[in-house]
């Protein structure tokens, strides 16, 4: 944890950031009075929906979502997802974040999904209210014999023995309700 007044330049921790000022923190979660603060609705192209707590100051923020994958009937796919990101103003209304994160599906039975994205979202601000989408660069990485195969198409795969990797192009959209 890092608590400080007014910070020029980069603040720094581990899990939480809290200031006065601060326009370059780097945590999962950041409390800066000047700051953003945001709740977001997202889904993306494998239909994981996610519920995302962004915090940060007028440049960096971290990002700690839950969600839940729609796409399989037949088992409950759980996510849980954090990161940093940030924001590159074009205009008042108009900016767009770029992000590096990190996402993770589960049953809590030992089997995994990771996967890794770097998005890059244009976004249009209508008073507390965002509007975001744009693509996504994504790494993936999963048990094989579970039937995680979310996608088709991939730029380079491999198979191993028990496992799958892949790099492909996605999408992700969504709300975001500015606190």
């Amino acid at each position: 944890m890092n608590i400080a007044k007014s910070v020029k330049g980069i603040q720094l921790a581990g899990l939480i950031n809290i200031a006065d000022s601060s326009d370059y923190p780097i945590a999962l979660l950041n409390f800066v009075k000047n700051g953003e603060k945001s709740i977001s609705l997202t889904v993306d192209e494998t239909l994981t929906g996610m519920a995302t707590f962004r915090s940060g100051g007028k440049v960096l923020y971290g990002i700690l979502g839950l969600g839940y994958n729609f796409k399989d009937d037949s088992k409950s796919l759980y996510a849980i997802e954090s990161g940093l990101g940030a924001h590159i103003r074009i205009s008042e209304r108009f900016r767009v974040n770029a992000e590096v994160v990190n996402q993770h599906l589960m049953e809590f039975k030992g089997d995994h999904y990771a996967k890794y994205h770097i998005r890059l979202l244009p976004a249009y601000r209508m008073g507390r209210i965002t509007m975001f989408a744009g693509p996504t660069f994504n790494y993936v990485n999963y048990t094989e014999d579970k039937g995680y195969g979310f996608m088709n198409h991939y730029i380079w795969s491999k198979q191993g023995k028990k496992d799958f990797q892949g790099i492909y192009i996605g999408a992700m959209g969504g709300l975001q309700f500015n606190l």
